[in-house]
């Protein structure tokens, strides 16, 4: 794997508007309407921007797949970031849907820990490729290169069939949402060994 640079932008947006084309949860975030796919791109774009500035992004060695993990130490607000929120929710939320999206981010936080963590906030894999292994490659590479941190990693699924994905890769499932939001998204953490 490598560490994403500014140029590998349009690469990890592709790839992430693709995988997450049929996301639960992202689609959740999203206004749906005849623009859905270019605000899913919108959405990736901010979602680099954060990865860039508050975590790290990863390349798959053939750029067929990536990931974004944020340092919940990092994550701070910034004018910069201000801007970009105003800039997502014009592009990709909606202004009418502020309140709902605000209200899934508050239930999130109740969900995560208290003490800093990584969050694996996206991993893709191009469609085409689903099923051939490209994900896992990515996933143990991330993991190795985290290990040395000691810190938890933790990550939501809105994908029933990404469970046992995260469960091979040492992810144990420790909540569900199902009441509060309009579909299930299962929290998943890894623990490395202290």
């Amino acid at each position: 794997m490598k560490r994403a640079t500014q140029n590998d932008e349009e690469t990890v947006i592709r790839i992430l508007t693709e995988s997450f084309d049929k996301n639960k949860s992202v689609n959740f975030i999203i206004k749906q309407d005849r623009k859905r796919k270019k605000r899913i791109k919108f959405l990736m774009k901010y979602s680099f921007f954060i990865g860039m500035n508050f975590g790290e992004v990863f390349l798959g060695e053939d750029k067929l797949s990536c990931c974004i993990v944020i340092d919940s130490k990092k994550n701070k607000n910034t004018f910069k970031k201000l801007i970009f929120d105003i800039r997502l929710v014009r592009n990709a939320i909606g202004f009418f849907r502020i309140k709902k999206i605000l209200k899934r981010e508050k239930i999130l936080r109740r969900h995560q820990p208290n003490e800093p963590f990584f969050h694996l906030w996206y991993i893709g894999v191009l469609p085409q490729y689903f099923g051939k292994g490209k994900g896992s490659v990515l996933l143990k590479e991330v993991l190795a290169y985290y290990e040395p941190f000691k810190k938890n990693i933790c990550l939501e699924t809105s994908m029933v069939e990404n469970i046992k994905f995260y469960h091979r890769h040492g992810f144990d499932q420790v909540s569900k949402i199902d009441q509060e939001l309009a579909y299930e998204l299962f929290i998943f953490k890894h623990e490395f060994p202290k």
